[in-house]
């Protein structure tokens, strides 16, 4: 009797249990990028809005014709930026301020300036910060070091950068 009684608890087990996990799984665990909140707010693949609006509406001001544009592979090249390589103005690839969100990169390219507007932007250059005066009291991530640290003597203390 008490075989059955065995048998009968590991078949209850085996048949509850991995329903029991599943439910939890499916409704209390979040895998992948759902457990992040996001800040698209309702545009991130809801049903109306998803197809009502476009990604970057608040940030971009949206092109009104429901058309794409007749851009071609061969002549979007010009809209990437490309700055000489080494320039002493610190000009690089790297652009904190897009006139558009269509950089010359869209696949296919007939979607190039079909969403969006251009919109003024604040300039990219980028300058670096002046060098900090001989003092004890230091900017924020400049640190100053006692003078006994320098190699040779001096009166001031060294700015390490």
């Amino acid at each position: 009797m008490n075989n059955f009684v065995f048998l009968f608890l590991i078949l209850i087990c085996a048949l509850i249990l991995p329903a029991v996990f599943y439910y939890i799984r499916t409704f209390f665990i979040k895998e992948g990028f759902s457990k992040y909140n996001s800040n698209l707010g309702s545009r991130e693949g809801d049903y109306p809005c998803a197809v009502e609006s476009v990604l970057l509406e608040g940030d971009y001001p949206v092109n009104s014709s429901n058309t794409t544009s007749t851009n071609i592979e061969s002549t979007m090249w010009h809209k990437k930026p490309v700055y000489k390589v080494g320039s002493f103005a610190q000009l690089t690839n790297n652009q904190k301020y897009y006139k558009n969100p269509d950089n010359g990169s869209c696949t296919p390219a007939d979607i190039c300036d079909a969403l969006y507007k251009n919109k003024k932007v604040h300039s990219n250059i980028v300058k670096p910060l002046p060098q900090v005066e001989p003092s004890f009291n230091a900017r924020v991530n400049y640190y100053n070091s006692d003078n006994n640290l320098l190699t040779f003597r001096s009166d001031t203390s060294s700015i390490l950068y």
